[in-house]
């Protein structure tokens, strides 16, 4: 039996609005309205509350250390005292050593910023969905204009910066239909200096599909034809965070990744008025998108509590008897809604089968050639663990 789920992970919705208006984004064009009662940025009494219920998290279960990540919305919208007011807040009564994370669309990144962040040490994603014709595509601003000069020309300013590089945790990017060839997007980000990176692919479910014209197939091919250019560069191959996940739990490593089988009460999302939720991409599943509890009136404990979330975890049989399972997962939760239950695989089981298939036999292929036992298959690479 596994270890009892602990909350160490706080996503804080710090703004509740955004400066873009990405075309894909799971809060604002996904059918979510919630967004629109909230306060703009979260206050005070908010923060206040959130540092207590840290410093409970942590003395009960024995933390060290508690991550915090800086969320939006756009969490530069709230501007850079505020900013630093709440770090600070967080910091002096939190009583435990805090990890700030921050991830942004960077359109408002500066010299003032960087310093700031720098001064706070608070490390920093960027979303980037690679060259202007794919990124412009889908993340553009309220008036429709694509995004991508801009944010490239302060990448550009910023990367001389040495305190950049020490801040910097990689890029996120969504791919999107029609796709592009997988390596020749990983060798675009290459060239730019990118060594830290992950894809990720469109929100939806079996009610929701990410578009009318979905096809596993097309997605599968993406993420292979990634894995050979990534497998390509040997050495000196940039940092994939789906891949190293992967191949770890091809050798038995068990995944907190969200995205592959981590368990969703280990995080919390703190909105700007206090509710706390599960990840935003559950404000696309009815059953996930109510805020059951409060930061004013619940304890985080409250949050790894919930049995909802601990039955609609529980594994489609197809998932159970998978044999890539200690790799996958099961695959992302709200990926496996179905409008009503979360009983079927994710709708990209089939990308992740293909995946890990064509993984598993260079493995294989791999241990063969410098006579690693006979007889090993891709087959055995990943198993079903013992009941």
């Amino acid at each position: 039996m596994g270890s009892a789920p602990v909350v160490n992970w706080a996503i804080l919705k710090i703004a509740q609005r955004c400066n873009i208006n990405c075309t894909y984004c799971y809060v604002y064009n996904r059918g979510d309205t919630s967004w629109q009662g909230r306060p703009a940025v979260m206050s005070d009494e908010i923060v206040m509350a959130v540092a207590r219920r840290i410093r409970r998290q942590a003395e009960e279960f024995g933390l060290k250390e508690f991550h915090v990540e800086l969320h939006g919305g756009e969490p530069l919208l709230v501007g850079r005292r505020r900013f630093e007011a709440i770090c600070a807040m967080l910091k002096q009564h939190a009583g435990v050593e805090l990890r700030f994370h921050m991830q942004t669309n960077g359109l408002l990144l500066d010299r003032a910023w960087l310093d700031l962040l720098d001064r706070l040490d608070v490390s920093f994603g960027i979303s980037l969905d690679g060259p202007p014709e794919l990124h412009d595509r889908n993340r553009v601003d309220h008036f429709g204009r694509g995004t991508s000069a801009r944010l490239t020309s302060i990448l550009h300013d910023l990367s001389t910066e040495r305190s950049f590089h020490r801040l910097f945790g990689g890029i996120l990017c969504v791919v999107s239909k029609p796709l592009p060839h997988g390596g020749e997007l990983l060798d675009w980000f290459v060239r730019n200096g990118v060594r830290d990176i992950d894809f990720l692919l469109p929100d939806g479910n079996h009610a929701n599909l990410p578009g009318p014209d979905f096809d596993p197939a097309d997605f599968a091919r993406f993420w292979i034809e990634v894995y050979e250019r990534w497998s390509s560069y040997g050495q000196a191959a940039p940092r994939i965070r789906t891949l190293r996940t992967l191949l770890r739990g091809l050798v038995g490593e068990k995944s907190g990744m969200d995205a592959h089988g981590g368990d969703l009460r280990t995080m919390l999302v703190v909105e700007t008025d206090g509710s706390i939720g599960i990840s935003d991409v559950g404000r696309i599943c009815a059953p996930l998108n109510e805020d059951v509890h409060h930061v004013l009136t619940h304890e985080f404990r409250a949050h790894q509590e919930r049995e909802d979330i601990a039955l609609m975890q529980r594994l489609p049989a197809k998932c159970a008897d998978c044999r890539w399972l200690p790799a996958c997962g099961g695959g992302y939760l709200p990926h496996r809604f179905t409008g009503e239950d979360f009983s079927q695989p994710s709708i990209y089981c089939d990308v992740w089968d293909a995946l890990l298939e064509r993984m598993a036999g260079e493995i294989a292929t791999e241990l063969e050639r410098i006579n690693v036992g006979p007889g090993f298959s891709a087959s055995r690479t990943a198993h079903r663990p013992a009941a």
